[in-house]
């Protein structure tokens, strides 16, 4: 809660994933997530796009992306979500947006 200062849990992801890039849209109520690795499974990377309403506090599995990417950079502009960077199931770094 922003006004209290107070931290209040909120809905779980549909999968819990670690090192994805988040990207908040400033004209709706979702939150999104981009890909990441899963945290007993480091080697296995997602390449799912999760949504989070905000004020129905629900997880939703938007899409499937091609390519499985972890420790990306989101950013939000007016005429989308762009991924950069980030590296790809064999470690590799990409150079892609």
């Amino acid at each position: 809660d922003g006004l209290k200062r107070k931290l209040t849990r909120k809905a779980n992801m549909t999968k819990a994933r670690q090192n994805f890039s988040l990207a908040i849209s400033p004209c709706s109520s979702f939150i999104y997530i981009f890909g990441g690795t899963y945290p007993h499974d480091s080697d296995s990377l997602s390449h799912s796009v999760e949504r989070y309403n905000i004020l129905l506090d629900k997880w939703d599995t938007v899409t499937q992306v091609g390519l499985s990417l972890s420790t990306t950079v989101a950013i939000t502009m007016p005429d989308g979500i762009y991924i950069f960077g980030g590296k790809n199931k064999s470690g590799q770094s990409l150079k892609q947006v």
